[in-house]
Parts: C-alpha cells; structure tokens; sequence
C-alpha cells in the first residue's frame, strides 16, 4: 500500500550521452514506493539519443538541457531547481533500488536532527558486457554510501555545506562535499539496506586516472580541518 501519493523528494539526475542506460535509471526513480515529488534531469550537451528519450517521459520529468559543464556545476544547478525539502542523487548508469524512498525517509521521520541518510550500493558489471572480455574489476557487492547516489539529503543541508565545489574533478565533487559536511558537524546516520544499483560499463569517471588523487587530497582537506588546519 502507499505510504502517501508522492515522496517529498526531488530526484536530481545528471547526464551526458546516456542512451544506453538512461531509461532504467529514469524508471528506477519513478518506480519508488512513493514515488518522488519531482524528478529533475539535466541534459548536459548530449549528442546521442538523451533528449529523445527526456521528451519520452513528458510532464513526468522536468528536463533541462546545458551546455558543457562540468559535473559539480550540473550538480549545483539541478539543486537549485529542486522544490522539495529532500534530495537525491542518481546518474545516469545507475538504478535506485526498489524501496529506496521509502527506507531512507523512515530514518528521517525516526530522526528529525539528520540532515543525511546514507545506505550501501551494489555494484552490477552491465549486461552488455557479460559475453565480451573484459578487463573490468569485479563488481563490489556491499560498499559503504559515500557516493552522491548513495545519499538523501535535507535540501537544506546545502545552505550550511555551501554548493559543491566546482574546481573538483568529475566524480570526485561529493567526496570533497562530505568531506566538509562531517568538519562542519552535520548530522548523518546509515539505513541497513542496498538503496543504490551502481553499473560498472568501463567508462565510469571514478575511473579516470585523475579520480583517485583527487579523492586523496579530498581526505587529507578533511583531516587538516580536523586537526585545526584548515
């Protein structure tokens, strides 16, 4: 049965050329039990089938369409659009698992102080490349949420985090977020179920050569601000 008629959340989705993967994350998000409030994509300068497919879903989404930027600008501007006082995260390649919404804001309602529920991810190698050979790291079945996927979000929290930063790395900006989330003191807790379905296709940015150091220098900002300087 439903919990009530939509989720107050707005589903933020970023994506550039994601024909491929693009309709099952999109389903996955209005296929919650309840489901969202409002569904946010934006089409970053797509050249392939993306907004053919947006325009598919009509009033059931509100696409926008910009042109080159980069991913922590997207990020920060489908935020801005947002209207609901929750957010939530999902690219183009990934699925929301299926209860998601409704597991997250159950802890939320538990814990009215949190101003971010996280859960795990499961990570899926794509079927396309089930028969091709690949050298693909093997999937990871239970990783911690520190992804901008794996998280719901007050709005709110933003006001006292500030944006994410637009000089990080394409990947690496929620890493450099949380980082200053947790040295400001904001308030988190964990949902013990898998809200998030992360595809591994073999042009995931976290793979990018620039990524790990990025995430590095992320740490070691975090651990200065702890230590007193920063």
């Amino acid at each position: 049965m439903r919990v009530a008629e939509h989720a107050p959340v707005a589903a933020l989705m970023s994506v550039h050329n994601g024909a491929l993967y693009l309709r099952e994350a999109i389903d996955s998000i209005l296929d919650q039990d309840p489901a969202p409030e409002q569904v946010v994509v934006m089409d970053d300068a797509s050249t392939d089938d993306t907004p053919a497919i947006l325009a598919e879903y009509g009033d059931a989404i509100e696409a926008t369409r910009i042109e080159e930027s980069t991913l922590a600008t997207v990020r920060n501007t489908a935020v801005t659009k947002a209207r609901a006082p929750f957010v939530g995260f999902c690219d183009h390649d990934d699925r929301w698992s299926a209860d998601r919404l409704a597991r997250m804001l159950e802890r939320f309602e538990a814990e009215p102080a949190l101003q971010i529920v996280t859960g795990r991810v499961e990570e899926f190698l794509s079927p396309e490349l089930a028969t091709q050979p690949t050298t693909m790291r093997a999937p990871v079945a239970d990783a911690p949420g520190v992804i901008p996927g794996g998280a719901l979000l007050r709005r709110s929290v933003f006001a006292t985090v500030g944006p994410f930063d637009e000089r990080s790395v394409a990947g690496a900006e929620y890493a450099t977020w949380i980082v200053r989330a947790r040295a400001l003191g904001v308030r988190e807790a964990a949902v013990d179920a898998t809200v998030l379905e992360r595809r591994l296709h073999g042009r995931n940015l976290s793979l990018s050569p620039e990524y790990a150091p990025s995430l590095a220098r992320a740490l070691k900002a975090g651990l200065d601000v702890r230590r007193g300087r920063g």
